[in-house]
C-alpha cells in the first residue's frame, strides 16, 4: 500500500511538456518507452530527469487522458486551456515508469495525487 508520501506529486511546466522529445504522432504508449530509454541509467520519472527549472514540487493541474490516445491530441488539448505557465501532473512523465506494473497501489497514488493537486483536466479525444 503506498504512504502518502510515496506519491509523486511533482508538476512538470506545461511549455516543456509542449517542446519534449516524444513523437507527437505516437500515441502515449510510444512516450512511454521514449521515457523508458531516456531515464533507463537513472531509473527515474522523466519529470525527476529535468533541470529544477522545468517543474514543481506539486503540480498545478492533475491531467487524466487514455494511454491510446496520439500523444500530440493531448498535448494540444492542453494548451488549448490556456493554462500559461502551468505545472501539470502526466503519469507518464510524472510517475517513475520503471516502477509502473510492479505495484497492487496504482489507484490509489492517482487518487492521492489528485486530491493533493486538487485540479484535475480530463482529456477526452475524438
Amino acid at each position: 500500500m503506498a504512504a502518502a508520501a510515496d506519491v509523486p506529486l511533482t508538476g512538470v511546466l506545461l511549455k516543456h511538456v509542449a517542446e519534449a522529445p516524444f513523437d507527437r504522432d505516437g500515441d502515449v504508449k510510444t512516450v512511454c518507452a521514449r521515457v523508458l530509454q531516456l531515464t533507463a541509467s537513472a531509473k527515474t520519472s522523466y519529470a525527476n530527469s529535468l533541470d529544477a527549472a522545468l517543474v514543481k514540487p506539486v503540480a498545478d493541474v492533475f491531467v487524466s487522458y487514455a494511454w491510446g490516445y496520439k500523444w500530440g491530441d493531448v498535448v494540444d488539448a492542453l494548451l488549448s486551456l490556456n493554462l500559461g505557465d502551468k505545472y501539470v501532473w502526466i503519469d507518464v512523465l510524472c510517475y517513475n515508469q520503471h516502477l509502473a506494473g510492479k505495484t497492487e497501489w496504482w489507484f490509489e497514488i492517482f487518487g492521492e495525487a489528485v486530491r493533493k493537486i486538487g485540479r484535475v483536466v480530463v482529456v477526452l479525444a475524438q
